[in-house]
């Protein structure tokens, strides 16, 4: 992504991400050189409360899936729910990763991964 100067990532804040060690690194380490970008920011909304782009887009799929299943389109699988819903969601890109990247991501963690200290304060 030629000239990409932020991420930004956008999620609630469960208290289980603010501990999460691979995620921090993930973040920091791997996907900022991955992506070239300058900075990375990480946003939490409120745990729970439905506001955000996040839940919004996820909502805005929730109910166009539900829309189709109501007016009789087959649905039978993974693939035919994304193929549904970037046919019919205007205005949102939908990226299916690919499940074989996890294992040759996760093989790139250190063993051990230290600690993010006082990380609900940084918060």
């Amino acid at each position: 992504m030629p000239g990409l100067k932020t991420v930004h990532f956008l999620s609630d804040g469960p208290t289980y991400q603010y501990w999460n060690r691979k995620m921090f690194y993930l973040m920091g380490s791997y996907l900022r050189r991955k992506l070239e970008a300058d900075c990375n920011q990480w946003h939490y909304n409120e745990a729970r409360h439905g506001k955000g782009p996040p839940d919004g887009v996820g909502g805005s799929l929730k109910r166009t899936a539900d829309r189709l299943v109501a007016t009789g389109t087959d649905i039978p699988n993974f693939n035919r729910l994304t193929e549904e819903l970037e046919k019919h969601s205007t205005g949102i890109k939908i990226l299916v990763l690919d499940p074989t990247i996890i294992p040759i991501v996760q093989a790139k963690f250190p063993y051990i991964i230290p600690s993010f200290k006082d990380t609900m304060q940084a918060h």
